[in-house]
């Protein structure tokens, strides 16, 4: 390592700096404020940068076995900070005893982002130090949609389909979403299980599609929860019998109309998979970011 380099490191205590880099490298990144805060103000984190006189121009997180965030501006790139970071971080993370380190998600769904966005191909950076897609054919991606151009006509849904109807959930429904959600995606039940949205006046109610009283799909709609007219759908869960019938695309066409109607301008779902794609674009949806779900053996 650059001994030079290795000389600038230093803790930040200005942690509001570090939120304005994050910022300024990861403009493209929809991410909730609150938990962008959490994550930079995490006092067990092993946080370290690197300034050029008074100016932070480089940052690194360390959250147990995974780099939540490396990042350095795009003014001082070509300069050797990266490396300099991503081998601290390795090594930091080597003598805390891990074996694997990831970068994005460690141990917990505590994230910045899932992995290393590729938009501008900051993936190459890792692959060079031996960095492996963890996922094999499997992407993980974010997708949006600009509802200036969803129109009703084209994805009309009925209310009344195969006997299926569709409506906004209540805390009395939370035992059959949760049935529904444990059959269908085991990991979504803790988010529906939050009581924040089925109280009156939620700015991310849960939107059921039922049958005889049985939930047999569910999904989260979510208002301006990451940002001024941006809106939401996600956690879109179906029981494994009624696959097939269309009622996860319905649910998200459901969702995102609702959104058009709330006054929002800009529709997002992150953090989704490629087996489940198709059935989003279906409802207009596409792919705005992907990412490296980056690992290595130590």
């Amino acid at each position: 390592m650059n001994r030079k380099v290795r000389k600038m490191f230093k803790a930040i205590e200005n942690r509001e700096a570090l939120v304005d880099l994050y910022h300024r490298c990861f403009p493209d990144i929809v991410r909730e404020e609150a938990v962008v805060r959490s994550l930079i103000f995490d006092q067990d984190d092993r946080i370290f940068g690197i300034y050029e006189e008074e100016t932070l121009c480089a940052a690194c997180i360390v959250h147990g076995r995974a780099i939540s965030l490396l990042c350095v501006r795009p003014e001082s790139r070509g300069k050797g900070y990266g490396n300099a970071l991503l081998n601290e971080a390795e090594r930091i993370i080597r003598e805390n005893g891990y074996h694997t380190i990831n970068v994005g998600v460690g141990t917990d769904d505590r994230y910045f982002m899932p992995g290393v966005p590729m938009k501008e191909g900051a993936e190459q950076f890792f692959i060079k130090r031996g960095y492996t897609h963890k996922w094999g054919d499997t992407e993980c991606l974010d997708m949006d949609e600009d509802l200036s151009d969803f129109h009703y006509d084209e994805y009309a849904v009925g209310d009344d389909i195969r006997g299926i109807t569709y409506r906004w959930a209540g805390k009395e429904d939370l035992s059959e979403i949760q049935e529904c959600v444990s059959d269908a995606q085991k990991s979504f039940v803790p988010y529906y299980m939050e009581e924040q949205h089925y109280e009156a006046g939620t700015k991310a109610p849960v939107l059921i599609a039922e049958r005889s009283g049985q939930v047999l799909g569910c999904l989260i709609v979510s208002l301006e929860v990451e940002g001024e007219g941006l809106g939401s759908v996600g956690c879109t869960a179906t029981r494994t019998s009624e696959r097939g019938q269309g009622i996860a695309t319905n649910l998200v066409r459901l969702g995102t109309r609702y959104l058009k109607d709330s006054g929002m301008r800009r529709a997002f779902l992150g953090y989704t998979y490629t087996d489940i794609v198709r059935m989003y674009e279906r409802a207009g949806y596409r792919i705005c970011q992907r990412y490296f779900m980056a690992a290595k053996d130590l």
